[in-house]
């Protein structure tokens, strides 16, 4: 994901399948909330993974199915390794099919539901895996034909009704908080006061902190510190720049409690986590 879309993650999908399917492989990254205009799928395959998708908290782990759902602001957080099979349909592609998508959210618990349609598009998911790892002659035939089965179980199986009045305060709120987010983006390496940030959407302070954090779950400045620390985080794995060199690039000037707040989210050190990577 690309630092300037972190907001709003654009979704690249495949010119032969129309979506994006891959076996991803996530060490340790700390992604913060962001949404995006694509169905999202997450089949775990090892480790583990904490996601927070619209206010609730999903503990993940191998063998357990999530879906988020287009336009809806998640995140996630991982100790250590995990690898997952990762399905991105676009919204566009699925309205050719299901042209009143706008108005269905797809909901699937797999805590509380372990059902056969749940189990059928899990070996489904296995099975679109290995024929996309292997892409023998033909494959792409069957891989499209698994992936509307996967359509089809979701609609008749895992659906339900929005109504208009909940899509248009849905989309009011996307919007704001979609200007909001570029913002804090585009300006995250300086401090933004409140007054700054609430003037985006001619919000008094007051309701900008309640809305912000009654839509992204965390305050306006954990928000801020967050985003820091993720891209902390991959210039940490990625570069060999000093720490300070780093921090002074991402607008964290108070070294000490970065190092607190690394240390709450990863439980360990920066100079530990580059060790380990470098193994």
């Amino acid at each position: 994901m690309e630092k300037k879309d972190l907001y709003h993650e654009k979704v690249s999908p495949s010119e032969l399948t129309k979506v994006r399917f891959c076996t991803f492989t996530d060490s340790g990254i700390n992604t913060p909330n962001h949404w995006h205009r694509s169905i999202e799928i997450r089949y775990m395959l090892e480790g583990r993974m904490v996601c927070y998708i619209d206010g609730n908290t999903y503990e993940m782990e191998p063998g357990r199915l999530l879906l988020v759902n287009s336009n809806v602001i998640h995140a996630d957080r991982t100790k250590g390794t995990s690898r997952y099979i990762l399905v991105q349909i676009p919204l566009d592609f699925v309205r050719l099919f299901i042209p009143e998508i706008q108005h269905i959210r797809f909901i699937i618990n797999d805590v509380e539901e372990q059902s056969d349609k749940l189990e059928q598009i899990k070996k489904l998911l296995l099975a679109m895996k290995k024929l996309n790892d292997e892409k023998e002659n033909g494959y792409i035939l069957k891989f499209n034909s698994m992936l509307f089965k996967v359509l089809y179980l979701l609609y008749t199986d895992f659906s339900e009704k929005v109504m208009d009045m909940q899509l248009k305060k849905q989309q009011k709120n996307i919007e704001k908080m979609d200007r909001i987010l570029q913002y804090i983006t585009q300006n995250y390496k300086h401090a933004i006061s409140l007054k700054e940030i609430s003037d985006v959407v001619y919000f008094r302070p007051d309701y900008f902190c309640r809305f912000f954090k009654k839509y992204m779950g965390v305050t306006f400045l954990e928000y801020q510190n967050e985003l820091r620390l993720s891209y902390i985080y991959q210039d940490i794995i990625n570069t060999n720049k000093p720490i300070y060199e780093i921090l002074e690039q991402h607008g964290f000037v108070n070294y000490q409690l970065f190092r607190r707040m690394f240390n709450r989210r990863f439980g360990t050190t920066p100079l530990k986590v580059r060790k380990n990577m470098a193994k």
